[in-house]
Parts: C-alpha cells; sequence; structure tokens
C-alpha cells in the first residue's frame, strides 16, 4: 500500500482477487492490520499513545465500505 492512495490500492486489488480463492497453501482471507496509514496500530508500549490524526475516520470509512461492498472480511 502507498500512503494516501490506500482506497485506490484496495480498488484494484478487489478487481483481482475474492476471499477464499486459492488453494490450501496460500488462500485469500480479507484484508488487515494496515487498512490505512492513519489508521495504524500503536505498537510501541514504552512511549505514550500518539493522537490518531483527524484525517482517520475519514481515510477508513471508504475502504471499509467497499471491502464490505464486495464481502471481503477484514480487521484493524
Amino acid at each position: 500500500q502507498k500512503p494516501k492512495e490506500e482506497l485506490a490500492d484496495f480498488q484494484g486489488w478487489v478487481k483481482q482477487v475474492k476471499p477464499g480463492q486459492g488453494d490450501d497453501t496460500y488462500r485469500h482471507n480479507g484484508a488487515g492490520e494496515m487498512l490505512v496509514y492513519s489508521a495504524a496500530d500503536f505498537e510501541d508500549f514504552r512511549v505514550e499513545r500518539p493522537d490518531m490524526p483527524p484525517s482517520m475516520e475519514g481515510d477508513l470509512e471508504p475502504v471499509i465500505r467497499l471491502l464490505a461492498e464486495h464481502k471481503w472480511p477484514w480487521r484493524l
């Protein structure tokens, strides 16, 4: 993924693969962890949690909507 281009990335990917597609070696099971960079997981627990950017919800909503429309499972 490219920061600020996540929606365009997912728009391409939903045309290329469907959840469950694949075999026992590699099977596509959805999207996860980093759906958009502005909603990235905070993993360094030795420092205070940073404030999430104001753009996070606006960045995240169209990606999740696209995934739901294409029946892709997702997680954060």
